[in-house]
């Protein structure tokens, strides 16, 4: 669970720490308000892309914070412990703090644990951490690559699709190399060409992995190679010379002082803090003697050879990868092509009776794979519907769609053969059509809650839950059992959700409310943690508007009280 998120120079935000409670936490606050902002925080966090306008006018840079409290065994600290961001400990719990920081220039920083990370970790990390649900998801929902991927996650089909996507890759190797045997004698020449160049490119710069990490911390030492060793020989001569150094100066020091001791006297008590200093004194000695032993294989005359490497090492990135690892990795691929086509020893024959075998192992991998979809897909409607029923959509149905596309295994992707699709009916009779051509705004909100809830504690779904604009679409009455369902879901992971609704807001286990001041002439957002006292007023605002009646105030007992005796849907 996040236990506490801080915001620092964010929007319209100064400086403000939630501490959020496990089950589940609501914000509400008049339209305008900011309550999406809280939303847009955590996902800044970790890793979605901001624009630098969300720093606060006037200041360098904004902060946001998030503190963790992660079970040792969940994916998120193995992650981090693979990546040394913490270390093994026999506590069932791990604290996690994850900061991230943003000037006013556009340049972001990265910190887990104050060490220092990068952006693409932090997604990484951060598909483990929290899962945002907003309108973005909404729109997801309707596409059937997320479709096919939830339907996978929920049927743990990770070694059927690992089978599978390896006999795919085989069949497009072998289908790729039959296609270059047709090739004409002007095409294959221009190929040899390009592949001989590709390599000889590569290969000018010499490059070895860690290449560029050696160079940015070695080339500053370079460039200032004599001024350092210079400054370095007179640091260890101040330290040790023959005469008058501060070792012996020290050393003589230690002497008497010691003397002074044993005949009682009253300052040889600091004789402590003058073994501190040596102790010190002789750590910076030694870090000065490795420096001067190193610095003694320094060349000068090697910087402009670092610096054309870097420069070189830019170009090859912008053409055959990010990554030094990647254009070794292209620079294989290139060579292994050449070699194909130079050798001239595959044989048409050959390849197709190898396309044959392996088309015959891609059919076996496609025919699991699909077993185990449908197999999934049954469970899967079963439970989807249940949890639809105890939202209200008592007279939808659904169901999942998965067929075998009637096309080549040439011709098929890396996700299977199978075309996968949600389909859909709110009303009894009507017959079942594909979801993005037949849902509702309301339903939607509903439909995409019931997949969470299924989803929760099965593989690929996070602890943290936050849902924005859940109550899309939805009237006080579908609010009430949307509300009973997020709190039901927030047994399993804390569950945080942005509303409008006072039927949702009444299932809350700890309320915030969000709004908008002005303060010496600007205006901020604040978030306020609602007392016992303070939630039945705002209930009633939420059901009224901004006058509180006293016939909104009798409503939201009702609701609160509702809310209390209302069983956790199953």
């Amino acid at each position: 669970m996040i236990t506490t998120l801080a915001v620092k120079n964010y929007v319209l935000i100064d400086e403000l720490t939630i501490e959020f409670s496990d089950g589940l936490n609501v914000f509400t606050g008049e339209t305008g308000a900011g309550k999406s902002i809280i939303v847009d925080a955590a996902g800044f966090l970790v890793g979605e892309k901001m624009p630098s306008s969300i720093v606060r006018d006037g200041a360098q840079s904004c902060t946001i914070t998030g503190i963790f409290t992660l079970p040792s065994a969940s994916d998120a600290v193995r992650l981090l412990l693979e990546r040394g961001y913490t270390h093994e400990t026999n506590s069932s719990d791990e604290e996690v703090v994850v900061r991230r920081e943003l000037d006013s220039s556009g340049r972001t920083r990265c910190y887990i644990n104050d060490k220092p990370s990068t952006v693409a970790f932090l997604k990484e990390l951060g598909g483990r951490l929290i899962d945002i649900h907003g309108q973005h998801e909404h729109q997801m929902l309707l596409d059937p690559a997320f479709q096919r991927e939830f339907l996978d996650g929920y049927a743990s089909a990770g070694r059927e699709l690992k089978s599978y996507r390896a006999a795919h890759s085989r069949v497009a190797d072998i289908t790729s190399r039959l296609a270059s045997l047709d090739l004409d004698i002007k095409e294959k020449a221009r190929l040899i060409d390009l592949y001989e160049y590709q390599i000889k490119d590569i290969d000018s710069a010499n490059l070895a992995a860690g290449d560029e990490e050696r160079i940015a911390e070695i080339l500053p030492q370079m460039k200032n190679a004599g001024r350092l060793k210079e400054a370095a020989a007179t640091i260890k001569g101040i330290i040790d010379s023959d005469e008058g150094s501060i070792s012996s100066s020290l050393a003589r020091l230690s002497r008497e002082l010691t003397k002074s001791a044993e005949l009682g006297a009253p300052f040889a008590s600091d004789l402590t803090a003058l073994d501190t200093m040596s102790a010190a004194l002789a750590g910076i000695n030694e870090s000065v003697t490795d420096f001067l032993d190193r610095a003694a294989s320094f060349d000068e005359s090697k910087v402009d050879e670092l610096i054309s490497k870097l420069d070189k090492i830019d170009r090859l990135k912008k053409k055959y990868g990010a990554t030094i690892e990647e254009i070794l990795a292209f620079r294989r691929v290139a060579s292994e092509r050449l070699d194909a086509l130079k050798t001239g020893e595959e044989t048409k024959t050959d390849l197709e009776n190898e396309l044959a075998a392996e088309t015959n192992k891609i059919k076996t991998a496609a025919s699991a794979l699909s077993k185990r979809r449908k197999s999934a897909a049954g469970q899967l409607v079963g439970k989807v519907s249940s949890e639809l029923n105890d939202l209200g959509l008592v007279k939808a149905e659904f169901s999942i769609l998965v067929e075998r596309d009637e096309i080549s295994p040439a011709q098929w992707t890396s996700y299977g053969a199978d075309r996968i699709e949600f389909m859909f009916s709110a009303n009894s009779g009507e017959r079942l059509r594909p979801l993005k051509d037949i849902i509702s705004g309301g339903e939607m909100s509903r439909f995409m809650l019931a997949l969470k809830t299924v989803g929760a504690g099965s593989s690929g779904f996070s602890p943290i839950m936050i849902f924005d604009e859940i109550d899309a679409g939805l009237s006080g009455p579908s609010g009430q059992i949307v509300g009973a369902k997020l709190r039901s879901l927030s047994l399993s992971g804390q569950t945080i959700a942005i509303t409008h609704l006072a039927q949702i807001a009444a299932f809350a286990a700890r309320h915030f409310f969000v709004e908008k001041y002005e303060s010496a002439g600007r205006t901020v957002t604040r978030v306020r943690r609602l007392s016992v006292e303070e939630i039945r007023p705002e209930i009633a605002r939420m059901l009224s508007g901004r006058k509180v009646t006293d016939t909104a105030l009798r409503h939201a007992d009702e609701l609160i009280r509702q809310a209390k005796s209302v069983a956790p849907p199953k």
